[in-house]
């Protein structure tokens, strides 16, 4: 890669983080304090992995946050680079490259969450890393480490991101199956991103049991099903049932469970030891209700229910509410970046001056129509396979992120917000290979070619 096309990339990393430089600092979240404490305290969290706490750490040299926000955007740019190098004529690559990379910071939610201090952000990465993998028609060997190791670690920052990668490599190996006399999909391919993701996942639990923490991939999963079981009604019908029966703890508790059962302190969780005392238990109630068809039935519907609520809810707007003296975030950052306490505190987030109305509606528009347009190729007979099987695939990986995380964790906007944007990417590709795209350049072309003549 000469330095023309690094000077590209870095210029479309700095684009890409508009959103925080118009805070004046990276935006924060309540989960932002977790994971930098984490990183500097080389302790695994909980509730998640260790490894965007270590990015945080090492990236930001531990001086400055920004560098951890700068270096997330550079891989983002970095994979977007590789995309429109395989898939666009060298001609129109630049000026699509950053185009992309403009309309979508003007346009969508991408500069919000390149600019906060969550791994959301990798999720994209996860999904660009998968389709150049599987679809680069001339990826070269230095290319796919680079896009394996940025692959490789975007699934370990978060357990729904390897989820996903797990979902969407499922469902693109069925159209192998398919569609292999076509050579749609090849082998071999597929066969090496299987490695890379199962590699990742070995990678958690290995990295887990290392620390201290167990081999495992999560010590709190059981608590978030519980949670789950919660918000869906599962759980009460399932206590009123068992409870005559079963001794557990929590049925003494079975009329007192707040809707907040996850974080409320005065939850039946506390009351009973917390999050690793309660795990067996949690565990066998989790084991019937998965296996009783009277409750499944619900779990399955209300899945459904919030997997396709989740899939077209993708406003931003829901990582910046302000976290001031005695949030996680600002204490946090208090202790491990003094300097920054003075730009913390007068960011546009902290005096509640980030609003993301116009944004919000701008991307219903353009992504909704970003949509429409994807199904209509789709059904288009003058579309290619390989340019249908290009939209194919990020439909996939998005409706994949919804079935994953609407199910576990809850229909909340910035989980599909994070990589909707994904859904112009073949878009900007394909426009590339109409006459009219090539027209207009030849026309800028001889213009500026007469105009040198005179």
């Amino acid at each position: 890669m000469n330095l023309r096309a690094l000077l590209l990339i870095f210029t479309a990393a700095v684009v890409a983080c508009f959103v925080g430089f118009y805070n004046n600092f990276p935006l924060v979240f309540p989960d932002t304090g977790t994971y930098i404490s984490s990183g500097f305290y080389n302790e695994v969290p909980i509730d998640r992995p260790i490894f965007y706490g270590w990015f945080l750490r090492h990236v930001s040299l531990a001086e400055s946050l920004w560098l951890a926000v700068l270096g997330q955007s550079f891989l983002l740019a970095l994979l977007l680079y590789y995309f429109f190098r395989q898939f666009v004529e060298a001609r129109y690559r630049e000026v699509l490259f950053l185009g992309f990379v403009f309309f979508c910071t003007l346009f969508t939610g991408l500069s919000v969450h390149v600019s906060a201090l969550l791994p959301d952000i990798f999720a994209p990465m996860m999904m660009l890393g998968l389709g150049l993998l599987l679809l680069g028609p001339g990826l070269k060997v230095r290319d796919q480490v680079v896009v394996g190791l940025i692959l490789f670690f975007s699934m370990a920052v978060h357990y729904a991101h390897l989820f996903t990668a797990f979902l969407i490599l499922g469902a693109v190996s069925l159209l192998y199956v398919f569609y292999r006399k076509r050579a749609l999909i090849r082998l071999r391919p597929l066969v090496v991103t299987w490695g890379v993701v199962l590699l990742s996942a070995l990678l958690i639990p290995t990295t887990n049991w290392m620390m201290g923490a167990g081999f495992g991939l999560s010590q709190g999963g059981h608590v978030f099903l519980m949670q789950r079981f919660v918000h869906w009604g599962v759980l009460e019908e399932y206590l009123d049932d068992a409870c005559p029966e079963k001794e557990y703890r929590f049925c003494e508790f079975k009329d007192e469970i707040p809707r907040d059962f996850l974080w409320n302190p005065e939850s039946p969780l506390y009351k009973t030891g917390g999050w690793l005392e309660n795990k067996r238990e949690y565990q066998a109630i989790t084991h019937d209700i998965l296996t009783d068809w009277q409750y499944l039935r619900v779990i399955l519907a209300r899945s459904l229910e919030t997997s396709v609520e989740l899939f077209f809810s993708f406003d931003v707007g829901d990582t910046t509410a302000p976290q001031l003296e005695g949030s996680s975030p600002f204490e946090t950052i208090k202790m491990r970046f003094p300097e920054h306490q003075r730009r913390y505190l007068f960011s546009r987030q902290s005096f509640r001056k980030l609003d993301f109305t116009l944004l919000n509606y701008v991307q219903q528009v353009v992504l909704l129509g970003g949509l429409f347009i994807s199904i209509i190729l789709l059904l288009s007979k003058k579309i290619t396979l390989p340019q249908k099987m290009l939209i194919g695939f990020f439909l996939i990986c998005l409706a994949a992120n919804a079935v994953v995380c609407g199910p576990l964790s809850g229909v909340f906007a910035r989980y599909q917000s994070r990589a909707m944007w994904l859904l112009l990417l073949p878009l900007f590709v394909l426009m590339a290979r109409y006459p009219w795209f090539g027209r207009r350049w030849e026309w800028w072309e001889v213009k500026e070619e007469a105009e040198g003549k005179s």
